[in-house]
């Protein structure tokens, strides 16, 4: 008995390891073993009942365990830029040093479905300890350094049975989560850098009334800091908006936000002065008053026109105010400065030859705090007016070639209530990018 066992398995590893060399691959969706133990069963190595027995008990294991590997779906991409920087003499009458640099960007996550309600979803990232950013410098440790990973998202996502609300989608996140409120239309978002993964609770809801409109919202609650002693600082997001089809090539987006900051402290106003928010004008009272907290409404919208073939069209446009936004006390030359808005063209195809954009955007300096605006437009600062320019083109299967200049300059040029955004703001940025996605 013992013998005719070890002639079964024998064969089951022969054959397993000669199907593997003849094609069978890791990423494959079926087990190869099932596929072994039938040809064991055709060559007369096993009778019908040790075949059963077998695929029984194979399968019995794969039920109970399962491989980890193959429970989980990864994702990843990585970004090669050259950066190159000039600058022009600023209010101060500094004339700053031209920079070049080369960075990398490194990201793999994976989504481990754990039962037909529930995802477990997480990220790694580069960086260099950056919240607006995965990017990491080439030399940013000296001798060559090693680079270190970052949890960039871990979360569990949650989709409630369809037949709960037909016809509608129901799903929460909770963790560090993928920001809630960002949507794909146009390269910038005025209020969030891409890399910000709030940490938090997000819900998202969607519904399709018809083959031509759907409606969606948005809901997020985020802690901006955990305080042992006090009250957290914190974000409340709500969202809404729709995307219409009235024609086959022709779609029409929009979506409204409202954001109520609660709990904030001296801290958040230093940070968001940091980048050039006036250190009392994101809300009246601020910083004195740590309980104190403040509103910002957004809308965006976009048409996205298809009528000739190769050359669709995507014009795009972002406003969005402070209402509690006050006049400095501590500046007397610096007003509410309470509103960011942004508009913006692309046409083209990337796959099929180019996508081409142009975009412009102004940020005031109290708009909204500056340290969670995008770091690559006006190099994170607030105060600042820019001009973006861009193509990409798909050069090969999941690899894109991008091109992006931004040229930017201050808003408001006093040297006192704006100091911090003046400085360096006259510059010109061109980024060159390498991406692959797997």
């Amino acid at each position: 008995m013992v013998t005719r066992k070890l002639t079964v398995w024998a064969g089951v590893c022969a054959l397993a390891a000669a199907i593997g060399a003849s094609g069978a691959r890791a990423g494959d969706p079926e087990p190869v073993i099932e596929d072994v133990l039938e040809i064991l069963k055709e060559r007369g190595i096993v009778d019908e009942g040790q075949y059963a027995d077998l695929v029984a008990k194979h399968q019995s294991w794969e039920t109970k365990n399962g491989p980890l590997l193959g429970r989980i779906e990864f994702f990843g991409d990585m970004r090669l830029r050259y950066e190159n920087f000039w600058y022009d003499e600023d209010e101060f009458g500094v004339d700053r040093s031209n920079r070049n640099r080369m960075r990398y960007r490194l990201r793999l996550g994976g989504k481990a479905k754990i039962n037909d309600y529930v995802d477990a979803v997480f990220r790694l990232g580069s960086g260099e300890n950056d919240h607006r950013s995965n990017n990491r410098t080439v030399g940013f440790d000296p001798d060559f350094g090693p680079d270190a990973l970052f949890i960039d998202q871990a979360y569990l996502a949650l989709k409630a049975p369809e037949e709960w609300f037909p016809g509608a989608s129901i799903a929460a996140t909770a963790g560090k989560v993928q920001n809630p409120f960002l949507w794909k239309s146009g390269k910038y978002d005025l209020l969030w850098d891409g890399d910000i993964n709030p940490e938090g609770i997000g819900v998202q809801l969607g519904y399709a009334p018809g083959e031509a409109l759907k409606l969606f919202g948005n809901a997020g609650y985020f802690i901006v800091k955990e305080n042992g002693s006090s009250v957290d600082p914190h974000v409340l997001g709500i969202q809404a908006g729709a995307i219409w089809a009235p024609a086959e090539d022709v779609e029409v987006g929009a979506r409204l936000a409202w954001y109520t900051w609660r709990s904030l402290d001296e801290p958040f106003f230093q940070r968001a002065a940091a980048f050039g928010t006036i250190l009392d004008g994101l809300t009246s009272g601020a910083p004195t008053n740590a309980a104190d907290v403040y509103d910002t409404g957004d809308l965006s919208l976009y048409v996205r026109l298809d009528t000739i073939e190769g050359w669709p069209i995507l014009v795009y446009g972002q406003i969005a105010k402070n209402f509690s936004a006050e006049s400095s006390d501590l500046f007397g030359s610096a007003g509410r400065e309470d509103l960011g808005w942004g508009v913006g063209v692309e046409v083209g195809d990337k796959k099929k030859l180019v996508s081409l954009g142009v975009g412009y955007f102004a940020l005031e300096a109290n708009f909204w705090p500056a340290q969670f605006t995008d770091s690559d437009l006006a190099d994170g600062f607030t105060n600042r007016k820019a001009w973006a320019f861009y193509a990409t083109k798909e050069i090969l299967p999941n690899t894109e070639l991008g091109v992006t200049l931004l040229v930017s300059d201050e808003i408001r040029p006093s040297t006192s209530s704006f100091a911090t955004s003046v400085s360096g703001s006259d510059r010109i940025r061109l980024q060159t990018d390498l991406l692959v996605k797997f």
